[in-house]
């Protein structure tokens, strides 16, 4: 299944943001979990293996991937 988490590390210092996302990065390697995460944060994006980025009004866009 897929699994929605709209902000999860939206209120939380880094080291707690971190922790959320590598249980999540735990749970996607362990069970096959599938997670959308939206966030503003380009940190989190980046444990992603895909980002979208949306805009006013509703632009789609997938940057390429550096590195």
């Amino acid at each position: 299944g897929v699994s929605l988490a709209d902000g999860p590390t939206g209120s939380r210092d880094r080291d707690n943001a971190h922790d959320v996302i590598e249980l999540l990065m735990e749970l996607r390697r362990e069970i096959g979990a599938t997670f959308v995460l939206v966030t503003h944060d380009p940190w989190i994006a980046r444990y992603a293996d895909r980002v979208l980025e949306l805009a006013a009004p509703v632009q789609i866009s997938e940057p390429s991937r550096v590195g």
